[in-house]
């Protein structure tokens, strides 16, 4: 049994689950870091959808997106399983455990290997949002230019009425600009 002394003279002690528990713990970590090497690759890939659009695509991307989106949500709720067990077997607050915490608490070997795997999700997770932001934007951008042209050709299709005193329209002004009704 492996006794750690934490805080004010507070002494735990730590049997073989955690050891386990955290080799449990790595392998999904290493799952997730997989998951977000996919979704990094789909939205990346998404770009080029965007510049050069299909219904197809699109629809085959967004289905891509959302099977990774569900996997990382499953794969994180396993993660936050383990994670409890572990606080239950520590006897912390499952809310408050970390990785600061739990890495005082593991062999030299598992506590390089717990770091490396946060350090690559949290590199991959903030790559995935960058480039979710640039194809955000530029999906925004689009979106602003056909509003705009949307605008434009209602503008050339309307009316340009010159009221009346009595607040009517004259018949003759009925028609746009660019296209008149009367043929």
């Amino acid at each position: 049994m492996i006794r750690h002394k934490i805080g004010f003279d507070i002494i735990l002690d730590v049997d073989r689950a955690i050891p386990s528990l955290c080799a449990s713990l790595l392998a999904v970590l290493e799952k997730e870091i997989e998951i977000y090497r996919e979704l990094l690759t789909a939205v990346s890939g998404e770009r080029s959808i965007l510049t050069r659009p299909s219904v197809a695509s699109l629809q085959q991307s967004n289905a891509r997106k959302e099977t990774l989106v569900l996997k990382t949500r499953m794969i994180k709720e396993a993660r936050t399983g383990i994670v409890k067990k572990i606080a239950r077997q520590l006897n912390f607050d499952e809310e408050k455990i970390n990785f600061t915490i739990l890495a005082q608490f593991l062999k030299e070997d598992q506590r390089l290997a717990l770091q490396d795997r946060r350090e690559t999700l949290a590199t991959l997770a903030g790559q995935v949002g960058r480039i979710n932001e640039e194809n955000r934007n530029l999906i925004d951008a689009s979106l602003q230019h056909l509003k705009n042209s949307v605008d434009f050709l209602a503008g050339l299709m309307s009316t340009d009425p010159v009221y009346h005193r009595n607040g009517q329209v004259p018949a003759d002004r009925l028609n746009g600009r660019l296209i008149n009704r009367k043929g």
